[in-house]
């Protein structure tokens, strides 16, 4: 058991290497995943979703958007319009906040229209229980 692990780490670390969000070698790493299920005598399936390539970009443009309304508070303070500079920079300054907690939950929103999005996936399998079934458990890896 411990050598069939290890043979698994091998190839998923070091023969396929780092995995980042859509890149081949993840979906290399998938591949591999639905090999060894489906050899295991398992039915593994692919679900595809949209997920971008990094979402540090997402996160950024949320930060862009509060320095973006704290500049214009901070352009138009001093003036006659001050209350619609302030109304801005909270408008902007929320979009950004809401849109970065739900980039955190995996949520669309709507600074993800303006990032690439590319295909990614989950291998799924279920394993029939041998007997009675007492326990459910899931794998995720």
């Amino acid at each position: 058991m411990r050598a069939t692990a290890l043979r698994h780490i091998e190839q998923l670390a070091v023969t396929i290497g780092p995995r980042g969000s859509t890149t081949a070698q993840e979906a290399a790493g998938h591949a591999y995943a639905g090999e060894v299920l489906g050899g295991l005598g398992l039915a593994p399936r692919v679900e595809p979703f949209l997920w971008v390539g990094s979402p540090y970009l997402t996160f950024g443009l949320g930060l862009g958007l509060v320095l973006a309304g704290e500049l214009i508070y901070w352009l138009v303070a001093g003036g006659p319009n001050a209350a619609v500079g302030a109304l801005a920079a909270a408008g902007l300054g929320l979009l950004g906040l809401i849109s970065a907690l739900l980039e955190s939950s995996g949520v669309d929103n709507p600074l993800r229209w303006f990032v690439p999005a590319e295909t990614s996936r989950n291998v799924v399998a279920v394993a029939p229980a041998a007997g009675p079934v007492r326990r459910r458990v899931a794998l995720v890896a």
